[in-house]
């Protein structure tokens, strides 16, 4: 099968473009999500990229697209935060019609899919995440990973070399890199792709990447593939995917180059239709990610004493409308009350945190009140109009570490949030009521305009 290139289309996700392709043919609609730099349309110069995409169009309907600031989507954008991606891929698919669709997530493009997966459960079909990683960086439980020193000596030195394809052509595909014509065409791809004075600012972005905790919130089918002599993302980061993702399959792909589809692009697509032939429903949509706020209202006992019942009560009612208008603002959705604060959950980090920012300056200029708000983002299981679980126990206990007028956020949050101008301020490790493990918490010191 040979496909005529397909032709780049543009959807809009908060008046930015989104570049994306449609191409194929199938039951199924998989959508590949790529690394950090992309550009859709010169991927297809390449004869072996190109074959590995007709490959996988001719068993399934592929759509592929640029994120934000990145190959033909809108470039002169604020750095994008995971939230903002998140809404790039929701841009697509709602320009495409399509409802549920398989994600592959490749590279740092799995950390988008793996999130998307645990916070939409409803319209992720199946998840196939590859050469990808839960965080870049060095952490307790990744010791194969790169220290703060080593990246960000390549941060500092990396822009040198980029739009060369020097050192691309070496790490991601060794492979090909003495294919003659094979360096100029990465080149041109780097140079397509992201602009060389952004490139240390993604870099930063993707080291503070850590969806460590969303991956035991994904139920949807997973494969996990690697290469074992990967340069970029050492294999222990996919096998440790795998073991974290309740039911994944982890597949070696016989190469040493990230880019799989070069050298392993038939082993790989043909696991790609394996998976997708034989993917299972994914119909429970009770449990999934989501970030919990809880917000108190401080001295509410000596402020319903002064005020006397019906004034207090007519307080409460005005605080609760404050919320519920704010909470829509945000995307967010209204729980319930709990006397002298409230709860509410929301499926981007940031707007949470936005809107807890936004919440504790109104409550306090139009009432007269202080409020005092803790967010943690993780699994929750829906009940009816309700919802349960530990990270709602969590949330609450976190609130319960804030100060008058303070937001507080775990470090599930922060770890989220990256490259969304919110700033935090440690507030050190905390021993929670209930939770097991010690708590970081972060206090927020400011909240930008939005960027998504």
């Amino acid at each position: 099968m040979t496909l005529t290139r397909p032709e780049t289309r543009f959807a809009e996700a908060d008046g930015v473009r989104i570049g994306y392709q449609a191409f194929g043919s199938g039951k199924r609609t998989l959508i590949t999500v790529l690394g950090f730099a992309q550009n859709i349309d010169v991927i297809w110069e390449n004869p072996q990229a190109a074959a590995f995409f007709e490959h996988l169009g001719s068993f399934c309907r592929v759509i592929q697209f640029d994120k934000r600031g990145t190959g033909t989507s809108d470039r002169a954008l604020p750095l994008p935060s995971l939230d903002a991606r998140v809404q790039d891929l929701d841009a697509v698919m709602r320009a495409e019609a399509v409802d549920r669709a398989v994600l592959l997530g490749w590279s740092e493009g799995g950390t988008l899919a793996a999130f998307f997966a645990a916070t939409y459960p409803e319209r992720t079909e199946g998840l196939i995440l590859s050469g990808s990683f839960a965080s870049w960086a060095r952490c307790d439980d990744h010791p194969w990973a790169p220290t703060r020193r080593q990246l960000s000596l390549l941060l500092r030195f990396g822009p040198l070399l980029w739009g060369t394809g020097i050192a691309s052509a070496r790490n991601m595909a060794p492979s090909m890199a003495h294919q003659p014509g094979f360096r100029r065409w990465v080149a041109r791809y780097e140079r397509s792709a992201v602009a060389r004075s952004k490139l240390p600012q993604f870099g930063r972005l993707i080291a503070e990447l850590d969806v460590r905790h969303v991956l035991p919130a994904i139920y949807a089918p997973t494969l996990v593939m690697h290469a074992p002599g990967d340069r970029v993302v050492p294999i222990q980061s996919g096998r440790y995917l795998a073991e974290h993702i309740v039911g994944a399959r982890f597949l070696e792909v016989p190469t040493d180059d990230h880019a799989v589809w070069f050298s392993a692009r038939n082993t790989y697509a043909d696991a790609i239709e394996e998976f997708l032939t034989g993917t299972r429903p994914n119909a429970d949509h009770s449990r999934k990610l989501a970030t919990v706020l809880f917000t108190d209202i401080v001295d509410s006992t000596v402020h319903a004493s002064r005020a006397g019942d019906t004034a207090w009560r007519d307080a409460l009612d005005r605080h609760d409308d404050l919320c519920r208008i704010e909470i829509g603002i945000c995307g967010g959705r209204w729980i319930k009350s709990t006397g002298d604060g409230m709860l509410a959950t929301f499926d981007s980090p940031s707007r949470a945190v936005r809107c807890a920012w936004a919440l504790s300056d109104r409550v306090r200029s139009e009432l007269g009140i202080e409020i005092r708000a803790g967010l943690h983002t993780g699994e929750i299981e829906t009940r009816g109009e309700d919802v349960a679980g530990m990270t709602v126990h969590q949330a609450a206990r976190v609130q319960g570490v804030a100060r008058n007028s303070e937001v507080v956020v775990s470090a599930a949050v922060r770890n989220l949030v990256a490259g969304s101008g919110i700033t935090l301020e440690e507030r050190g490790t905390h021993t929670l009521k209930g939770i097991t493990e010690p708590c970081e918490l972060f206090r927020v010191l400011d909240v930008t305009s939005s960027r998504g």
